[in-house]
């Protein structure tokens, strides 16, 4: 939900937002330690989408492929491989 309607209300009522936005911080706050608990006993999806989420550069979806390096090489031409 977007705080937007709320911004003309809490001018005039004094406290409608700053409630809001902590019974919103509260409802996350819930939420997470929820999602982490379940993560910690074991729930395989919660782990799945806490490490996704969290630590998007070793779990994220869409990982880059690593650059290879092409190690150098050194080509000898055998001169009578030419036909000299």
């Amino acid at each position: 939900m977007h705080s937007e309607p709320f911004l003309p209300q809490s001018q005039r009522i004094k406290g409608v937002y700053g409630g809001y936005k902590k019974g919103r911080s509260e409802g996350l706050n819930q939420a997470s330690n929820a999602l982490f608990e379940k993560a910690t006993q074991g729930n395989v999806t919660a782990m799945i989408y806490y490490l996704k989420v969290r630590d998007r550069e070793n779990w994220g979806e869409n990982q880059p492929e690593p650059l290879r390096v092409i190690p150098p090489m050194q080509i000898i031409v055998d001169s009578r491989a030419l036909g000299r």
